[in-house]
């Protein structure tokens, strides 16, 4: 039977129905509670999510069985354009220690908003002052974001990539140790992934 005719949320339904797909996902990190509540405000009749079950059984809402899409190793981001390029931008800017910080002091900022009841969380000192400063003048961020602009990488290329599809001297470089060595310890890289040290 179809799935949608067997599903009495669905049935009796004349037209399709829109649904927020894990929330609001253009405008929040998919499936957290400002992408829900952001559905809820937007006027959404249903929320998909997932539920999946933790090693200790806990039930946590994440669509994929691991944390590599939406975490982790830069290897696993989709790219479009020139894509060594593009690849090389991100993974440069990812691997600066100024701009990045550790899985584990990343994970123990997120646990203390959950525990204060947060419902999103801006990580990293450079972030809190971009997001305050946008906040103050956001049209000379929007200003100075045209500009970065006009030197990252542009092509018409809509072919989408994995960032382990994109590798060159410059990502397998001693520039990006930190992110390797971070990818190693958390098991970010599937088995046959692995690069080696």
């Amino acid at each position: 039977m179809n799935a949608a005719l067997s599903n009495p949320f669905m049935s009796g339904k004349r037209r399709p129905i829109a649904v927020g797909h894990r929330g609001v996902p253009a405008r929040h990190q998919e499936n957290t509670l400002a992408g829900f509540k952001r559905a809820v405000q937007l006027g959404v009749p249903a929320i998909e999510l997932d539920v999946q079950l933790t090693q200790d059984r806990k039930a946590v809402v994440l669509h994929d069985s691991h944390l590599r899409r939406l975490t982790g190793s830069p290897r696993n981001v989709k790219v479009k354009g020139d894509h060594r390029r593009e690849y090389a931008w991100f993974v440069l800017g990812d691997s600066l220690p100024v701009m990045s910080m550790s899985a584990e002091r990343a994970a123990r900022k997120i646990l203390a908003a959950c525990r204060r009841g947060d419902a999103e969380i801006i990580v990293g000192f450079p972030y809190q002052i971009a997001s305050r400063f946008h906040g103050l003048f956001p049209g000379t961020t929007i200003r100075l974001l045209s500009w970065v602009n006009r030197i990252l990488p542009h092509e018409n290329n809509r072919e989408t990539r994995r960032g382990k599809e994109c590798e060159s001297v410059v990502t397998r470089s001693g520039l990006t140790a930190l992110n390797d060595r971070a990818a190693h310890r958390n098991n970010e890289h599937a088995i046959d992934e692995k690069r080696t040290a």
